[in-house]
């Protein structure tokens, strides 16, 4: 807690400030929140608000003109003094983690006049992700492997090479704007903040520009994000929900190409954010869970789980996968909701499985390919792009396996559950 004194305020007030200097504007409601006030407290916010408007400290301006909600943040003058407190250096960029605050222009700091509503709802993302971020604190010892930031810190600036025929490649600056960036453990994952006004080319152009830093990453031998996280206004209704996730999810496999094995496309609403971050943080332990539910299903005959991967030439990752006594390969991928990950590699390792020389003699007899998508909490939802792209019939039949109690649960592509464990089925 840094020293009211300072600034000659009270402690109250001094929370004011600090909640506007990490948040850059926020609504009466959004403070309360974070400074841990009931909403029935509203009226006694009004009071420290007022205080600090008088002494310069914070400004306002409608959210609309026909909304008399405001968004308050710091004055010209209020962000200089918190610099000054916080004895931020002149010039330092800063990380954005751990309270390592960085010396930004006034302009960079002061929210967006022009993009309030997407403004508002980020800064609804990074209060849940905050919340989120205590509750493993407090289990895990202020766990330093979780840990995230806002766009300011969040911006990447690259340089690369653009090839014109008949001349030198010439150098070329590039730069990525996520909204937000969350750091999981030994991962770290993009957000992008969606209010659904970027549609068609505008998608299009956003996950090109993913895939320009992508290419600048792997040419440089650098660390891919685990997964770009698309978080939206709650919806009302899955309909909702899944018609923008076919839009979003269809471009995003299209710009990106063989990347979409390796960075997962999240979309969800913000009513689910804290859901979604816990299982990005558990990832590979659940992932093994599950996998060890699978295999001692039937404990009288344990199923055995194998592994396909880069030494195989699979260059796509690794994917486990059984074979029953009857021949057929189930194939294991999770599949949470809506994301694109575990879809695509399906995907690919089914292309793989036609097409290449397989030199694993326990496939040399498989009759066919049936895949497994396991979950959670929210069944798979589908990707019509694969859909309309599979020719074959790949994904017309799989099954599902719900991680729920000791031994799980094995579902029929329609979610009924059976009472037999297909694995072990000749």
């Amino acid at each position: 807690m840094f020293d009211s004194k300072y600034l000659n305020l009270s402690p109250k007030e001094y929370m004011v400030l600090e909640a506007l200097y990490k948040y850059r504007g926020v609504t009466i409601d959004q403070l309360l929140e974070i400074l841990g006030y009931d909403k029935k407290g509203v009226t006694n916010m009004y009071k420290p608000i007022q205080t600090l408007t008088k002494l310069g400290y914070i400004s306002a301006y409608a959210i609309s003109p026909k909304r008399s909600k405001k968004i308050y943040y710091l004055s010209s003058y209020g962000y200089g003094k918190m610099l000054e407190h916080l004895e931020i250096p002149y010039g330092h960029i800063g990380t954005g983690y751990n309270h390592d605050y960085g010396d930004f222009s006034y302009e960079l700091y002061k929210p967006p006049s022009s993009q309030k509503i997407h403004h508002l709802l980020l800064v609804e993302f990074l209060i849940k992700t905050n919340k989120f971020k205590k509750e493993i604190d407090k289990t895990q010892k202020a766990d330093p492997s979780f840990d995230f930031r806002d766009n300011r810190y969040a911006a990447r600036k690259y340089m690369t090479l653009v090839e014109k025929e008949g001349a030198k490649p010439q150098p070329k600056k590039g730069q990525l704007r996520p909204d937000a960036e969350v750091k999981f453990k030994a991962n770290y994952s993009f957000v992008e903040i969606d209010i659904g006004t970027e549609r068609g080319t505008h998608l299009t152009e956003k996950f090109e520009g993913y895939k320009i830093y992508f290419d600048y990453l792997s040419k440089n031998k650098k660390q891919l994000p685990s997964s770009i996280l698309f978080i939206s206004e709650e919806k009302k209704s899955e309909i909702q929900k899944n018609r923008r996730w076919q839009t979003i999810s269809k471009k995003f496999i299209e710009a990106l190409g063989d990347y979409t094995t390796s960075v997962n496309l999240i979309y969800d609403s913000i009513d689910n954010v804290e859901t979604t971050l816990l299982r990005e943080y558990n990832a590979e332990n659940n992932r093994n869970l599950i996998l060890g539910k699978i295999r001692n299903y039937n404990k009288s005959k344990s199923t055995p789980i194998f592994a396909i991967d880069k030494n195989q030439n699979f260059k796509w990752g690794k994917v486990n996968f059984s074979i029953s006594d009857s021949g057929f390969l189930y194939p294991y991928e999770r599949v949470e909701g809506y994301e694109t990950k575990g879809w695509a590699i399906l995907w690919k390792f089914n292309e793989y499985m036609k097409n290449e020389h397989i030199r694993i003699e326990s496939l040399n007899n498989k009759k066919g390919i049936l895949p497994v998508l396991f979950y959670k909490n929210t069944p798979p939802k589908p990707i019509e792009h694969y859909k309309k792209i599979d020719r074959d019939g790949f994904f017309d039949n799989y099954l599902h396996f719900k991680d729920k109690g000791g031994t799980g649960i094995w579902q029929n592509k329609g979610l009924t559950e059976l009472e037999y464990n297909p694995i072990s089925e000749p």
